[in-house]
């Protein structure tokens, strides 16, 4: 960036927007409001407006954090949920097909990680950073369902183990005397 803007930025000119979308005055996901886009709008038009459009929501996102910390971190518990469970604020989420299969899913997510755990089999290092990380990663931008496709496919070997638990398991006893049961 420094090459060729002449300015030391982040990463990606997208940082700051993301941010602004999960810690502002109006709600995670907001884009902007009218005060921001006067802003935005009056921004000279140069090579470097993607920068100057990232570093206004930067500076946005930035002074609503430091206005109500406790606001910014509880909202970033709650992303993080919504990325683990599911988003709230979207009703496509409340729908009874996607409802079950999120249950069933993280049900089986939840019974195959402690079944996991007590057979003491280890997490990989890179699955482990993973799963922290896009955790984080919500707590800190915002989440959109969609990202919850990439998230859960960290979690199906949990799922898997669980269902595979689920399916070898013996059939049940049979009491003495009992001519109904295999």
């Amino acid at each position: 960036d420094i090459g060729v803007t002449g300015v030391q930025t982040c990463a990606l000119p997208i940082c700051g927007v993301n941010l602004y979308r999960g810690h502002n005055e109006h709600g995670i996901g907001t884009w902007s409001d009218d005060a921001l886009r006067s802003e935005l709008r009056s921004l000279p038009f140069t090579n470097s407006i993607e920068y100057s459009i990232d570093s206004v929501h930067r500076s946005a996102a930035l002074q609503s954090i430091a206005n109500d910390p406790v606001r910014a971190f509880t909202r970033g518990i709650d992303k993080s949920l919504s990325l683990l469970l599911l988003d709230r604020r979207d009703e496509r989420s409340f729908h009874p097909v996607y409802l079950l299969q999120t249950l069933v899913f993280l049900v089986l997510c939840a019974w195959g990680f402690i079944a996991f755990h007590r057979k003491k089999y280890s997490i990989p290092s890179e699955q482990r950073a993973y799963i922290i990380a896009s955790l984080l990663t919500a707590a800190v931008f915002f989440c959109l369902p969609r990202y919850q496709t990439m998230f859960r496919i960290a979690l199906l070997p949990y799922a898997g183990y669980a269902a595979s638990v689920l399916v070898r398991r013996p059939p049940a006893t049979r009491i003495v005397g009992d001519t109904t049961r295999t």
